[in-house]
């Protein structure tokens, strides 16, 4: 487990932490994602179009493997194959290093972030819940990921929601994790 030291040095204490798993406000993955595209613009025009088609075949290749859309050719697995360990297999280890899963919750985050981090290869599972609640009440899951979702309620968490007269307009109690 690590604690940054604070933003300035996020980035570099990722490289020197190396963690397998990240819990994080949508600050750090917005410098992770502002990071690659300044990567990106002072590449090479190669470079740059190399970067390009990585994400794009990442997004792909995300949605494939999550059922909202169509599996890869043969021909784009291999380009994927190739560019995934040529390319963003560089980007995960310059600036996020050995995660293989990110939860982000404490505000919402950008839906172009959350997929920009999906498509570098790590599911990001978006919560919520606030510091009086201990902090989580809800969460995706990297097996039931749902953008702009913020997941189903933790175990023995009783939700509801008021209406603006006051009266519940949506309850919720789970025992599903």
């Amino acid at each position: 487990m690590g604690i940054c030291r604070g933003v300035p040095s996020i980035l570099e204490d990722l490289q020197l932490m190396k963690p397998t798993t990240l819990f994080a406000v949508p600050t750090l993955y917005k410098s992770v994602y502002d990071g690659v595209n300044n990567l990106i613009e002072n590449s090479s025009p190669l470079g740059k179009k190399l970067m390009e088609k990585s994400l794009a075949l990442g997004r792909r290749q995300f949605e494939a493997k999550h059922g909202v859309g169509i599996q890869l050719g043969i021909l784009e697995k291999i380009q994927y194959n190739t560019l995934n360990g040529v390319v963003l297999s560089k980007i995960r280890d310059r600036f996020v290093g050995n995660i293989r899963h990110a939860f982000v919750a404490g505000a919402a985050c950008l839906s172009e972030i959350i997929d920009f981090v999906d498509d570098i290869g790590i599911p990001v599972c978006e919560g919520y819940g606030l510091t009086e609640t201990s902090p989580i009440i809800t969460i995706n899951t990297p097996d039931e990921l749902m953008a702009g979702s913020v997941g189903k309620t933790i175990q023995d968490i009783h939700v509801v929601i008021m209406g603006e007269d006051v009266n519940p307009q949506w309850r919720h109690h789970s025992s599903i994790y």
